[in-house]
């Protein structure tokens, strides 16, 4: 019966699709039937990801909120959080449902009556699994997490449905900058390509005359390929010939190709509006805002990840082009050091949980471990004094993830500032060994604390 339920208010929804199946005598009469079933105080409804997403289209379409209701997105990131958390993993994993999602039905359906199928497939799936993490998760006693996590998805649904003010004006203008930079980021390149002995009608654009000239022309060794089996000029790819030993005009071209290509899909993401929901680019709706999403169930550490746009890391190149609707404030805060916090409490850190309680900069507190002397006569917040701290940062964040010699290494010579520059292209090993171990040195209990768990 409660299968039976479940079924019906995936398919009445349904009905809003591209066929009229109901009239809107019928409509109403359906509605109705579901308003009373998704408030009904006995009944448990529960979804995959709907504290989020459902919850969000049936109070617009309905006027009603899921209640009582189960999350089973949720249940699954406390019971499994290193796995993946889609309905199709979770239910292979704890169902004997095939591969139903495989044929992508839900954006590629013939017809309403395929969709609803496919819906009901969804639906059978979630309530045989939701039992079965739900007892696991209690009796990993992660109820009192649960609650919580309810609360931040719940933020994260207001903040969507709230959205961003976009400067139209400015953001025109920044856009048509980019534009030009991107323009002349192009001629510099096909001059570039034209002194290796490419023709003038060179394309940066082009990935098969960019891996001739690359491969062909020049000689390099390919770092990894495509599917097809060519040399890949991903950016990854890119990235990897950049370290090592190249002539100067070569390391030139190929760090030009990667700011060439960031800024056309910085652009393209972040400045061009898009010409309907879901494609690249701005989707601003007709109250001049952008409806981000934002979820509660992505990042493993608890902290919650913004997409399409990502307004939790929006580029300060960017800022200005978002701002508040007369009348109204921006605010705005930040989980700082979460990680890094959290591991401090935990193993009851003796320099780093003393220093959060009173508020002091634990980053230049490990800079001062690091450098010594030269970071303490620094002027704090000079250019030097920044390049320590940031230095410091990177290697914290690798080492309190438990990366080993080599990954800490690799980790800080391939930064990257906000320009896609390599920071520490050229810091020897010797320098990142002894840091690591001046670190391990000054912070035992972390490393104690992460073997206990292991």
């Amino acid at each position: 019966a409660r299968l039976a339920q479940v079924l019906l208010a995936e398919l009445g929804l349904a009905g809003r699709g591209r066929d009229a199946f109901y009239s809107r005598a019928e409509q109403e009469q359906i509605d109705h039937v579901l308003r009373a079933a998704l408030t009904r105080e006995e009944w448990v409804k529960t979804g995959h990801n709907s504290g989020y997403f459902d919850d969000t289209i049936i109070e617009r379409h309905l006027g009603v909120r899921l209640d009582p209701h189960v999350d089973q997105i949720l249940v699954h990131r406390l019971v499994d959080s290193e796995l993946p958390h889609s309905l199709a993993f979770v239910g292979s994993y704890f169902t004997d449902v095939g591969a139903w999602k495989s044929k992508h039905t839900a954006t590629e359906a013939r017809s309403d009556r395929e969709l609803w199928a496919y819906n009901a497939v969804d639906c059978v799936v979630t309530a045989r699994t939701v039992g079965q993490l739900w007892k696991l998760m209690n009796l990993r006693n992660q109820r009192e997490v649960y609650l919580l996590d309810r609360k931040v998805q719940e933020a994260c649904r207001e903040m969507h449905e709230q959205g961003m003010y976009v400067d139209e004006p400015v953001r025109a203008r920044t856009e048509a900058t980019y534009l030009q930079r991107i323009e002349w980021k192009r001629l510099a390149l096909t001059e570039l390509a034209r002194q290796f002995g490419m023709p003038p009608d060179f394309n940066p654009n082009s990935v098969q005359q960019t891996a001739g000239l690359l491969f062909d022309r020049l000689g390099l060794a390919p770092v990894t390929e495509t599917l097809l089996g060519d040399p890949s000029t991903e950016d990854e790819a890119l990235r990897e010939l950049m370290l090592g030993a190249l002539n100067p005009k070569v390391r030139r071209f190929i760090g030009e190709l990667r700011l060439l290509r960031k800024g056309v899909k910085f652009r393209s993401t972040n400045l061009r509006l898009a010409a309907e929901y879901g494609e690249d680019g701005l989707w601003i709706m007709g109250d001049g805002r952008v409806h981000s999403s934002f979820n509660a169930h992505v990042p493993k550490s608890g902290r919650t990840s913004s997409s399409n746009p990502n307004l939790q890391n929006i580029n300060r190149k960017l800022r200005r082009i978002y701002r508040a609707q007369d009348g109204r404030k921006l605010v705005a805060c930040d989980m700082d050091g979460l990680e890094l916090r959290y591991v401090s409490a935990r193993s009851r850190d003796p320099i780093f949980e003393p220093a959060f309680i009173r508020g002091d900069d634990v980053h230049a507190l490990t800079a001062a471990l690091i450098y010594e002397d030269r970071f303490l006569r620094e002027p704090k917040g000079s250019p030097d004094w920044e390049a320590m701290r940031d230095y410091t940062k990177r290697l914290e964040y690798a080492l309190i993830y438990l990366a080993q010699l080599p990954t800490v290494h690799e980790t800080i010579c391939s930064a990257e500032d906000d320009d896609g520059n390599f920071v520490y292209p050229d810091m020897p090993l010797r320098v990142t060994r002894r840091n690591y171990r001046v670190f391990w040195q000054a912070h035992p209990a972390i490393r104690e604390d992460a073997d206990r768990l292991i």
